[in-house]
Parts: C-alpha cells; sequence; structure tokens
C-alpha cells in the first residue's frame, strides 16, 4: 500500500475516534448535570423553589439548594446547629440538626431527596440552644435547657431505618445540667463541655462511648467557655507536666539515696574497696 495513502488512513482515523470520545464526554456531562440539578439555582443572589406546594424565597452567594427539610416537618420551631455522622459500613449519611424540642436526624446520602428519620427529644425543656458532636458512632448532646445533661446516641441504630421515629437516647450522663458546648478529642477518647453551670472545667473519659466517666472538674474556675476551656487546659497541661518533674526529681533521687548507702554497706564489708 501506497505510504501516503496509509498515512491518511491513520490520521482518518484517529480524528473519527477523537470524535467519538468527545461526543461521549459531552453526553456524559450532560448526563451527570441533569442528575446533579439543584433545587433551587442562585441567580444575581436569590433563589426561590417551590416544595410541596409552598413556595420558597432566600438571598444566597455562589450556593446552589440541592434538597431541604423545612422545621415544619421536623415538628420544630427553631434550629441553631448542625452535625453530621457517616456509616463507616454502609457509607450512608446523616445530618444531626439541633432544634429548640430536641435533635433531629436527616439521612442525607442522596442530597436531592433528604428523608427526616425523626429526633432525639430534649431532655427536660425545650431551648434555643444545641450542641452535638460524634465519637465513635455515637452522637454526645449537650443544651441549654435547664437541667439537660449529656445525651449519648447509639447512631448504628439507624441502619435500615427508613421512617420517622422518636429516638430514646442510650444513655443520659447528669454530671451537670445544662451546657453550651461540647468538644471530643477523638485521640485520647476525651469530651470537654464548655459552658457547664457551676462545672467549670468538665472532663469525661468516653472512651466506651455508653460509659462516660468523670475524670476532672474545677468548678472554681466558673462559667467555661471554649477560650476559657482551652487556657485551663493549658494551664492544667502545666500543672500535669510541674508534677511529673517533681515526681522524677523524687525518683532520682530515692535512687541516689540507695546507690549510695550500698556503696556505703560495701566499703564497710571491704576497707580496701
Amino acid at each position: 500500500m501506497n505510504l501516503k495513502i496509509q498515512s491518511l488512513i491513520t490520521k482518518i482515523i484517529y480524528v473519527a475516534i477523537f470524535v467519538i470520545i468527545h461526543i461521549s464526554c459531552e453526553y456524559e456531562e450532560y448526563e451527570r448535570s441533569e442528575e446533579s440539578k439543584p433545587l433551587a439555582e442562585c441567580i444575581n443572589g436569590h433563589a426561590k423553589f417551590e416544595l410541596n406546594g409552598v413556595s420558597y424565597e432566600y438571598d444566597c452567594s455562589g450556593y446552589e439548594l440541592m434538597g431541604y427539610v423545612s422545621l415544619e416537618e421536623m415538628d420544630a420551631s427553631s434550629g441553631n446547629d448542625c452535625w453530621g455522622w457517616t456509616d463507616p459500613q454502609t457509607g450512608k449519611e446523616y445530618a444531626l440538626m439541633g432544634l429548640d424540642n430536641g435533635t433531629g436526624i436527616i439521612d442525607i446520602s442522596s442530597p436531592k431527596e433528604p428523608q427526616y428519620l425523626g429526633k432525639i427529644p430534649t431532655a427536660t425543656v425545650n431551648s434555643s440552644w444545641r450542641d452535638i458532636k460524634v465519637y465513635k458512632d455515637h452522637a454526645f448532646v449537650v443544651s441549654e435547657a435547664d437541667g439537660h445533661g449529656l445525651q449519648i446516641f447509639d447512631l448504628t441504630k439507624l441502619r435500615g431505618l427508613e421512617s420517622k421515629q422518636i429516638h430514646n437516647p442510650d444513655v443520659l450522663y447528669s454530671g451537670y445540667g445544662q451546657a453550651h458546648n461540647i468538644a471530643i478529642n477523638e485521640d485520647s477518647g476525651r469530651a470537654y463541655t464548655a459552658g457547664a453551670r457551676g462545672k467549670g472545667l468538665h472532663i469525661l473519659n468516653i472512651s466506651d462511648p455508653k460509659n462516660p466517666i468523670l475524670e476532672l472538674e474545677f468548678p472554681e474556675n466558673g462559667y467555661t467557655e471554649i477560650e476559657k476551656l482551652t487556657k485551663d487546659l493549658q494551664a492544667l497541661t502545666g500543672r500535669k507536666v510541674q508534677i511529673q518533674i517533681i515526681k522524677a526529681r523524687k525518683y532520682l533521687l530515692a535512687v541516689m539515696k540507695i546507690g549510695l548507702f550500698l556503696l556505703m554497706y560495701l566499703i564497710s564489708l571491704n576497707h580496701s574497696f
């Protein structure tokens, strides 16, 4: 075959492959954009949508609304906070919503079709403030509600759940009443409660989530917010280091005394030593 003809055929094949790939990519992109079409698009700083016969409008800044669960659906008047959990076995994702009357649980595995699965009711009375953190597949909930304490809920109980229901906490820790916030060190398995009335710095060992153990509290420090909590922990760390240094010095001094005693004993047995 003529080399020029062979070269021309090769170029035609390359061009054909390129066109097929290009068309395929455009088709795939079109499919993806259709699947991910938002519930409400942010246009010129404004978005609006209609859901279940109700119209909604809000201001926005470059964010698209994929799905929506109303306060009415969650039987709540207000919300203040949101945390999340991903089931390590199923990969399903859940939002944990702080509500005035409890903690709402929403399956957001399909962002366009979020499913409300019910709530963990408030331990005592309603409150505009609730804070949630997650550790070892358990939710830890505190609130400014009087006498609320710390609710601990095993999130693995959500597996297979497809309808809403009332969720009771597995543990209600009553070592304090109302609190403003909770922070968890996942490496050490310690929970630090901020704003616990009358308790100051309050540290729990939650290595076993269903068996929280009080390790330390400083009531004399009074109301402890997150910023003050950090300073208290730094001061506490400094005190622990000083204590360890003192202990080490005492230990070394004891070893030296024992060594000196043995040396003197050996000398007394053998003067030529």
